[in-house]
C-alpha cells in the first residue's frame, strides 16, 4: 500500500490488486457511476482487468485514481 494523503481519520492511497471487489461494489453504486461515466464491474476477472489495465498505468503519470479508507475501521 502506498499512501498518498493521511489525516487523523482518513487515508488516500493507490489502489492495489487486492481491491478488486472494492471496485465492484463502488461501481455497483450509480450515486459514483454517474460521475466517473463507468459502469457496472462484473465479477473480480473484470475488475482487476480495470486495476491493471486503467488505473495503476495512471500511476507512472502521478495521476489516477485513489483509494479512500476510514482509519476507524483498520
Amino acid at each position: 500500500m502506498k499512501p498518498i494523503l493521511e489525516t487523523e481519520r482518513l487515508l488516500l492511497r493507490e489502489f492495489t490488486i487486492e481491491d478488486g471487489q472494492l471496485l465492484i461494489d463502488l461501481n455497483s453504486n450509480p450515486n459514483v457511476t454517474r460521475y466517473t461515466g463507468d459502469g457496472p464491474v462484473k465479477n473480480l476477472e473484470a475488475a482487476n482487468d480495470i486495476l491493471l489495465n486503467t488505473i495503476f498505468p495512471q500511476y507512472l503519470n502521478k495521476l489516477g485514481r485513489w483509494a479512500s479508507t476510514f482509519k476507524i475501521n483498520q
